[in-house]
């Protein structure tokens, strides 16, 4: 429980922090700090709320779920810094962690640029902290088209004797100054079939 407790605090430092950040908002590509929280009820029975913040060279992420009572039981985060070596490369490290997951970094290589409105993010890790992970390769993708924001992203991993896939993709439309409704459709290994959600997304 210490560590959970622990976890979850250094997490929600590090999405709190005014550090530059890396952009996976092609809403905010050059804003110093941008940030957005999202509240979704799920297709599984669960709510969601889900804290995201960045700018140029980090980014950070926090899911919190929950039940229907909105009993917030378990998290899911993320925290990434990256060094750019020019040309859209750069070189830099991923945290993951979480309730029932192995904490685990990776380090990997990544390229970006923007093409027309699409913002496009690919890394390869080829080695983590877990001996249980091994490589993987990520791809993510971001756009805004008038009102409405695209947010998709593709992790493939292979586990030494076996391949593993996960991805989710948000699409959500403008509706106020900072105010967006979201649908989302998510798959992870451990679910048999997709997962749908629906809710709000504030900007700020």
């Amino acid at each position: 429980m210490k560590k959970t407790a622990g976890v979850f605090a250094m997490l929600l430092g590090m999405l709190c922090a005014a550090s530059p950040a890396f952009s996976q908002e092609a809403e905010n590509p050059v804003k110093k700090i941008w940030g957005n929280v999202t509240a979704t009820v799920k297709s599984d029975g669960k709510n969601q709320l889900k804290f995201r913040r960045g700018t140029a060279n980090t980014f950070g992420s926090l899911d919190v779920f929950g039940d229907r009572n909105f009993d917030m039981e378990s998290f899911y985060g993320e925290f990434r810094a990256r060094k750019p070596i020019g040309k859209g490369f750069a070189v830099g490290a991923e945290y993951n962690g979480g309730t029932n997951v192995n904490d685990l970094v990776r380090f990997h290589a990544s390229y970006s640029r923007k093409i027309g409105p699409v913002y496009t993010d690919v890394k390869f890790s080829p080695v983590a902290t877990s001996l249980e992970d091994g490589m993987e390769m990520g791809i993510s993708a971001t756009a805004d088209i008038g009102n409405w924001n695209f947010i998709g992203w593709s992790d493939i991993g292979y586990d030494y004797d076996k391949f593993s896939y996960k991805g989710e993709l948000d699409i959500s439309r403008k509706i106020g100054n900072s105010a967006y409704v979201v649908g989302r459709v998510e798959k992870y290994p451990w679910q048999q079939t997709p997962v749908y959600s629906a809710g709000l997304k504030a900007n700020f």
